[in-house]
């Protein structure tokens, strides 16, 4: 349960980060809207897949993804 509640924060912690709506976010992932917002809602959790794709985009590892979330809030 606790890596849905950090998968919600790191999501959400990026989008607003690059001052993004979940649609533009979406696109920049190449996921849909529904993807990200189920994600930061909970109702869906964050896969390996999409977790990587977000990696790949900050280039930063996952941990190092976590890390900045944590170290800015």
């Amino acid at each position: 349960m606790r890596e849905g509640k950090i998968a919600r924060r790191l999501f959400k912690y990026f989008r607003n980060k690059k001052n993004m709506s979940q649609t533009e976010f979406a696109k920049y992932l190449g996921v849909s809207q529904t993807v990200i917002s189920f994600v930061e809602s909970g109702k869906r959790p964050a896969s390996g897949k999409l977790i990587k794709k977000l990696s790949e985009k900050e280039n930063l590892t996952a941990a190092e993804l976590v890390r900045e979330m944590y170290l800015e809030n």
